[in-house]
């Protein structure tokens, strides 16, 4: 076995998710740095972040991006919302996705998100909009009734993008 490491997909590649056409549409690794820093806010006006989803799958299992599952985002994003709960339980925060992938204890945290009032939408994200206001709205194909969801204005939208080889691994 070799381990050549692995970096974040390339989010530039998402327009289709409102990366790079809204400044409140971030990846992962983003809001991970911002954690770490102490200071949540969104980009577009540097005020704190009162409300957050999460896109789970970002290019990942998309026959225009990437076939296959990282297995590290679902784990990632359900950390990252953690985080928001942890810090004000009253913050909304969306986790859409297609399937959650917490294996093991993994699946308790995320038990203890809904216990905790993290809202999961099963559904293929099909476009991100402002509201008119600033806010950022969801819609969504629910994979499950196939009706459509529009979701609350969000003050953050979330990729948790795949994984990638790193550029110089050697196959």
């Amino acid at each position: 076995i070799m381990a050549t490491g692995a970096v974040p997909y390339d989010a530039s590649k998402l327009e289709n998710l409102g990366f790079g056409k809204h400044a409140d549409v971030i990846a992962a690794p983003q809001l991970e740095a911002m954690f770490k820093a102490g200071s949540v806010t969104r980009p577009s006006n540097g005020q704190p972040v009162t409300s957050a989803a999460f896109i789970l799958c970002a290019g990942s299992r998309d026959a225009e991006h990437l076939p296959y599952c990282s297995a590290a985002c679902c784990v990632e994003s359900l950390k990252q919302a953690k985080y928001f709960k942890e810090d004000n339980p009253q913050t909304p925060v969306y986790v859409f996705y297609k399937d959650i992938r917490a294996h093991g204890s993994y699946e308790l945290l995320y038990k203890q998100l809904q216990k905790d009032g993290v809202l999961f939408v099963r559904g293929t994200v099909t476009s991100i909009d402002d509201d008119g206001s600033g806010g950022l709205m969801i819609s969504a194909d629910d994979t499950l009734t196939g009706s459509p969801i529009v979701s609350e204005a969000v003050d953050l939208v979330v990729l948790a993008t795949a994984m990638v080889a790193q550029p110089d691994a050697k196959q």
